[in-house]
């Protein structure tokens, strides 16, 4: 169905991704024409810091966040599709695994462990619980039920920082757009060699569960400096992320063609 859609569409917005994704479009790229530019798929004036608040005397939901944000450590945000055993395709895999096992490798040398916010969303839901245990996590992971983007953001508001995905590299997606529109730092894989000559927001960047331990316990150290490092992040969405996008948009409607011929930024 998704093939049909970008033979028939008149453009099909593609932003660059990494090595394994852009071979699969480069595959296809005869049968459509692409605008190299991400879709700009969030409203930054509703979700940004200064105009979301979490209303602690809210639903219990928000009085769990605010709890668990009022305790010492550091408290991790994960809203990524848990998707990384052999139960499910291997090119659509997120490192949910490699997070748990690095938090278990960080709170087993922090002074405060760290605490991680997650959804029940993805089929590896059963197994992410299942290795949370084994690693004596379970007291420091809060499953939260499935929920849209209006009612998730709040709630990522009051986090520390956000984990992404750790099996493949990606500049791009929900989870990262949404951790940026509210300036959070964000912990992920980036294989930045691969982004050479491109301009990139400022990231945590660990691929193993020991680097992922590595980066909480840098970010543990010295919380403001990430946190006053992750504006430019915010920085980096609006100008190389959404605008582009819109100006793209909005040549495709006046004149049928993006203003660069589909190159992007």
């Amino acid at each position: 169905q998704q093939l049909e859609g970008i033979r028939n569409a008149a453009w099909t917005f593609i932003p660059k991704m990494n090595r394994e994704q852009d071979l699969v479009w480069e595959r296809i790229a005869a049968l459509c024409r692409f605008v190299h530019l991400p879709v700009p798929i969030i409203y930054t004036p509703q979700y940004s810091p200064e105009s979301l608040a979490l209303d602690p005397d809210g639903n219990a939901l928000h009085q769990a966040m605010d709890r668990l944000a009022r305790q010492p450590g550091l408290l991790v945000f994960h809203h990524t599709r848990h998707c990384w055993t052999g139960l499910t395709p291997a090119t659509e895999h997120k490192g949910n695994d490699l997070l748990l096992r690095g938090l278990a490798l960080h709170n087993a040398r922090a002074k405060y462990p760290a605490r991680l916010v997650t959804f029940e969303y993805g089929g590896d839901v059963p197994a992410s619980k299942r290795l949370a245990e084994e690693l004596g996590l379970s007291g420091q992971v809060r499953w939260m039920p499935r929920m849209p983007r209006k009612d998730i953001m709040p709630l990522l508001a009051q986090s520390h920082l956000v984990a992404t995905e750790f099996a493949y590299s990606w500049i791009c997606g929900g989870v990262l757009y949404e951790a940026l529109c509210l300036a959070k730092p964000v912990l992920c894989r980036r294989d930045d060699e691969y982004y050479q000559g491109m301009p990139l927001y400022p990231a945590l960047r660990a691929a193993t569960a020991e680097e992922i331990a590595d980066r909480l316990d840098e970010f543990a150290a010295d919380p403001r400096a990430h946190t006053a490092a992750a504006a430019q992040g915010k920085a980096w969405l609006a100008e190389q992320v959404l605008r582009p996008a819109i100006d793209a948009i909005a040549a495709i409607l006046r004149t049928g063609e993006p203003a660069d011929g589909g190159r992007g930024a």
